[in-house]
Order: C-alpha cells, then sequence, then structure tokens
C-alpha cells in the first residue's frame, strides 16, 4: 500500500503534521509520501496513478478541492483531515487522527462516497470543479451583463457581480453565502445563482444535473473572469460561451464515521462565524 500526504508545504503547521502522518503510517510499515501543492500537478498524479492506494488532503477545504482539481479521473479515494478552520468537506479533525485511523485505512475498513463534478469548457479548455463555477466581472468596478441559457433555452439576461453554477456539494460554499438553496449530496441537480444581481425577479434556479447550461458575459474592461472552487483560471473576452455541465468524472472520498450530511450542517455550519464572537463576549 502507498499513501500519499498532500498539504501545503510552505506553511510550517502543514509540513509539520504531515511527518506526523508520514511517521504513523510508516510505523506501520506502509510506504507514504508527502505532496506538495505548490510543486505537484494533475500530470504528475494521472501518471502515478496506480501507485497511490489512498490520498489524505491535509489542510481545510481549500486544500482539499486543490486536490480534487489535480486528482479529478483517477478514482483514488481521499481523505480530508482538518487542519484548517472551517473542514466542511474533510472528514475528520487532525486531532482525531490516531492509530485507530491508520488500521481502518491499512485494512480497508471504510467506505467510500462519490461526488459529481462539473465540467466547463470555455476557449477550447476543458476543467473539472467540485463546489462550483463563477463566471466574474473580476476587478472591473461596475457590474457585468450576463446571458444564461440552459438546455439551449434562453433563461434570463441579468446584470450582477458574478453568475454562479454548483454542485449539490458546492451548494453549502459560496452559493449559500449568495442565498443559494442547500442541496443534499445525493440529489441529482445544480443550482445556478446570480450573485448580487440588480433585479427584483432574480432567483437562484435548481435544474436536473443532466442539464447543460451556457453562460456568456460582458464588462466594460472586455474581459470576464472564470473562477473554478475558487482559483482563477483566467480571464475570457466578453461573448466567450461558458458551458458547464455534469462531468463523466467523479471525486471519491473516504467515510470513516456515519455522520450524516445535516449532522455536518448542524456541527459545521449552525455555529460558523459566531462561536468566536460568543467567546469574545464572554470573556
Amino acid at each position: 500500500m502507498h499513501i500519499g500526504i498532500f498539504t501545503n508545504c510552505d506553511i510550517d503547521v502543514g509540513k509539520h503534521k504531515a511527518e506526523t502522518l508520514k511517521k504513523a503510517f510508516t510505523e506501520r510499515g506502509i510506504s507514504a509520501e508527502i505532496l506538495s501543492v505548490e510543486t505537484h500537478t494533475p500530470e504528475f498524479f494521472y501518471a502515478v496513478n496506480q501507485s497511490f492506494d489512498v490520498l489524505v488532503a491535509l489542510g481545510g477545504d481549500g486544500t482539499l478541492l486543490n486536490l480534487v482539481s489535480l486528482t479529478a479521473g483517477t478514482e483514488v479515494p481521499i481523505l480530508g483531515v482538518n487542519i484548517g478552520r472551517l473542514g466542511f468537506l474533510t472528514e475528520i479533525e487532525y486531532a482525531a487522527f490516531s492509530e485507530k485511523t491508520v488500521s481502518e485505512i491499512v485494512e480497508g475498513n471504510f467506505t467510500t462516497e462519490s461526488r459529481m463534478l462539473l465540467e466547463v469548457a470555455a476557449n477550447g479548455e476543458k476543467y473539472e470543479a467540485l463546489n462550483e463555477c463563477v463566471v466574474s466581472k473580476g476587478s472591473d468596478t461596475r457590474p457585468a451583463k450576463f446571458q444564461v441559457k440552459v438546455n439551449g433555452k434562453f433563461l434570463d439576461k441579468f446584470i450582477s457581480d458574478a453568475y454562479l453554477v454548483a454542485t449539490p456539494t458546492g451548494s453549502t460554499g459560496y452559493s449559500l453565502s449568495a442565498g443559494g438553496p442547500i442541496v443534499s449530496p445525493d440529489v441529482s441537480a445544480m443550482v445556478l445563482n446570480p450573485i448580487c444581481a440588480h433585479s427584483l425577479h432574480a432567483r437562484p434556479v435548481v435544474v436536473a444535473d443532466s442539464s447543460e447550461v451556457e453562460i456568456s458575459g460582458s464588462v466594460a474592461s472586455g474581459f470576464v473572469q472564470l473562477v473554478l472552487d475558487g482559483r482563477s483560471i483566467g480571464f475570457l473576452q466578453n461573448g466567450t460561451d461558458v458551458v458547464i455541465k455534469k462531468s463523466t468524472k467523479s471525486a471519491k472520498f473516504i467515510k470513516l464515521t456515519d455522520q450524516g450530511f445535516f449532522d455536518k450542517l448542524i456541527e459545521k455550519l449552525n455555529v460558523w462565524g459566531v462561536t468566536k464572537v460568543d467567546e469574545h463576549h464572554k470573556g
């Protein structure tokens, strides 16, 4: 068995804790390798796909999203271990990682959960995203104009800061902050959500995951920005079509507990951004 531990090695805490996890595996006679966020590419993961049995994303949600973008389609299961702040997508906290965790991974005593990915096509290039695709006005100070089609049929035009398409997994992220609905990950759907639209009728729309969504935007600067899972992919000329649909690839996550989606909602999001304020006032 070969384990890959993916973390931000530029941060001392990430590097130190990755070394600790590596030692926990090697003491059991399991080969483990630390992989750096900064240096590894999709080509690396595809080339060594068969050599990794499990990948550990050690960090927060951003680290896990980064790893998914690099490994989409490899089918290697990912265990999210949180050393960040929220860690909504991760499976366990770093403090909970123990010899039992190592044993469960080594013995295969876990289940896996597949999550839908988006396939995003623009300018002849294709990308995958776990959470969302955002077409944005970028740094332009004025809102952009967007036209949206679903399955080739006109949906609406919007004057807004951005337009977002989210998976059920991504419905608890940026889309939620923008007033979108929470969608259980076992629902076959996508969320379409205008961001800060200058309109009384603009509302999020939920469509089947078999839909094909087409977004084109224009802004005064001449270029809109394409952002996937919080990562800027680049800028597109006004009028460039961005086509989003369900990917044939998926992300596979390791589950070690029986914590359900709604349990995690209550644990993670119910107090997110509130707990520290309350503690401050108590002090």
